[in-house]
């Protein structure tokens, strides 16, 4: 689906609309259909979560879904990557890396965001380690 700001739109399709029909001296079916345009149903535009660095949280929230990982010390300083995580009494398991098979277990107890690594929603536009 293609979303419309109909609001920016409106004088402009109203210019057409009258220009369309000038032989109309009444303007009724000009308003006819400035009335359909204006009558149009609106939708709610799906807003992405915010990207920043995840939380312990907000990863557990997403268990079973990629999330883009960067290493972000001299020890983890692997390039971005794609993982899926699971969870097993509070720790949490890369289960899965979808790009980098080699790295599948890190205990984020202290570590996140401090001395290893970054968790995203998505791959933040800025990452140049990808």
């Amino acid at each position: 689906m293609r979303l419309y700001d109909n609001d920016a739109y409106r004088e402009d399709f109203m210019s057409l609309v009258y220009g369309l029909l000038s032989d109309d001296s009444t303007n009724d079916r000009a308003n006819q259909i400035i009335d359909a345009f204006d009558s149009a149903p609106e939708v709610e535009a799906e807003v992405l979560p915010s990207n920043g660095t995840l939380t312990l949280e907000q990863l557990r929230g997403m268990e079973g879904l990629p999330v883009w990982v960067v290493g972000i010390s001299a020890i983890n300083d692997f390039k971005g990557h794609w993982d899926i995580f699971e969870w097993s009494d509070e720790k949490m398991i890369f289960c899965r890396s979808l790009e980098e098979p080699d790295l599948d277990n890190y205990n984020p107890e202290g570590k996140l965001g401090i001395a290893g690594w970054r968790a995203y929603r998505r791959r933040p536009e800025e990452d140049t380690n990808a």
